[in-house]
């Protein structure tokens, strides 16, 4: 089974639904996203909503809902290096990390300093995106599971 980026797809039903809470989140998660019951919670989706940043504000009519701030806050110093990553995507030749701004050229690092470990030839990082470029023979599912499990 394929790796569940849920802050992406929280992220999506935050801008597509406008929930106003956890509950209506984890509905629609396992509703229309179809995504596992098992791997819904409202415990995951608080650290979700805490890791992407996501508060409650008033909207038109009144009512309380989530909402991503324009901007994320900068890290604190006891933010691990994952909490900056938002996703990790890829196609059949190349992986993209998505992190919050600023956080790219840091964690692009790491991945350069861990290349071989990891088959990647380099990455080239802006603002808050990088681009992996793996090594010869390597599957992306694969890189991207690997790129998981060390940041």
């Amino acid at each position: 089974m394929p790796r569940i980026d849920l802050k992406f797809i929280v992220k999506e039903i935050i801008a597509d639904h406008k929930p106003s809470n956890q509950h209506d989140i984890c509905r629609i998660l396992i509703g229309q996203k179809n995504i596992p019951e098992e791997k819904v919670n409202q415990s995951k989706i608080s650290r979700v909503l805490k890791q992407i940043g996501a508060v409650k504000v008033q909207n038109s009519a009144g009512n309380l809902i989530y909402a991503l701030p324009k901007e994320l806050p900068p890290p604190s110093r006891d933010t691990q290096l994952s909490d900056l990553v938002l996703s990790i995507r890829h196609n059949q030749n190349m992986v993209v990390v998505h992190t919050i701004p600023g956080a790219a050229s840091l964690l692009a690092r790491q991945l350069d300093y861990d290349s071989e470990a990891l088959q990647i030839l380099g990455t080239i990082s802006g603002d808050d995106t990088i681009f992996v470029v793996p090594e010869e023979g390597v599957t992306m599912s694969d890189l991207s599971k690997n790129i998981s499990t060390s940041l």
